[in-house]
């Protein structure tokens, strides 16, 4: 049985990113779109950097939010919605 290959989730380009007191606004210009994150949505948009996998990301996110297991499912689901969105490329 062989190992599902990394994936590196990384932010695509040509986006604004801006602070928001309850998260961050991203503005797409292709297709056109502004999407707004909440704080652990935000959290997940930040890490994904191209430089961490999504085991890591999702380890991160555990640490960062005090839970005593990572919260894979909602890591990848948001991971997941990050690229139907084309908000995040990936690369492994």
């Amino acid at each position: 049985m062989s190992a599902t290959p990394a994936v590196y989730p990384r932010r695509a380009a040509g986006m604004g990113v801006s602070d928001h007191p309850d998260g961050l606004v991203i503005h797409q210009h292709n297709p056109p779109r502004v999407h707004h994150l909440d704080r652990t949505a935000a959290l997940v948009f930040e890490l994904c950097s191209g430089r961490l996998t999504t085991d890591e990301i999702t380890a991160h996110i555990g640490a960062r939010l005090g839970r005593s297991a990572p919260p894979r499912e909602e890591v990848a689901e948001t991971i997941a919605r990050f690229h139907a969105e084309g908000i995040l490329e990936a690369r492994s």
